[in-house]
């Protein structure tokens, strides 16, 4: 006896709830999902939902539907899960997926981002599952004298030069970098003499 819930209308509908909910999810919160919704060790199938994959669908649809959202917003992109080759190229393939500094990485450099992208980045950073593998990275940069420029790395922003740029002023700094500086105030010179 077939369920009610295999009809194809009912899943339909299922469907545009889901679109719904993503919709009304912020965009950490739709990575989560994405990461979430990833391909087991070996492949073959989704490691939240248990959908198995066939050659022409690598997705499930659940992270058809992320991705959908996030193509609407136009904000990132999530990239098709390959064909893993090995469950080690498998594991590297889910770290390199969990990466939301890949899909946009111009919020995190210093020299193109806004104020409002910026804070974007390191909210992102801070909430990440890679934030202690990227401070550790960011460490050994450090000792080896090589600090990071001109980019947000481990939630952290820096200048041309390596230098941590405080949160509270980052707003300043865009603006100088911007050449719109409100701490030196440009003023028109005023003509001498009368008109004639």
């Amino acid at each position: 006896m077939p369920r009610l819930a295999d009809a194809p209308h009912v899943k339909k509908i299922q469907t545009r709830g889901q679109a719904n909910v993503l919709h009304a999810s912020s965009s950490d919160q739709l990575f989560r999902i994405a990461a979430q919704h990833c391909p087991v060790p070996g492949g073959g199938r989704c490691a939240r939902c248990g959908f198995v994959y066939t050659d022409e669908l690598i997705d499930c649809p659940t992270l058809r539907c992320v991705r959908k959202e996030f193509n609407r917003r136009g904000e990132f992109s999530i990239t098709p899960h390959p064909r893993p080759l090995s469950p080690a190229a498998d594991a590297r393939m889910i770290a390199r997926e969990q990466r939301p500094c890949q899909a946009n990485p111009a919020l995190w450099d210093m020299d193109q981002t806004t104020h409002r992208g910026a804070l974007a980045a390191i909210g992102t950073c801070t909430t990440c599952p890679l934030l202690t593998m990227c401070q550790i990275a960011a460490a050994h940069e450090f000792a080896t004298g090589r600090p990071p420029s001109s980019m947000i790395w481990a939630a952290i922003p820096y200048d041309e030069f390596g230098t941590e740029i405080r949160i509270d002023f980052l707003k300043e700094f865009i603006a100088r970098r911007d050449g719109r500086s409100s701490s030196a105030k440009r003023t028109s010179p005023q003509r001498s003499g009368a008109a004639a």
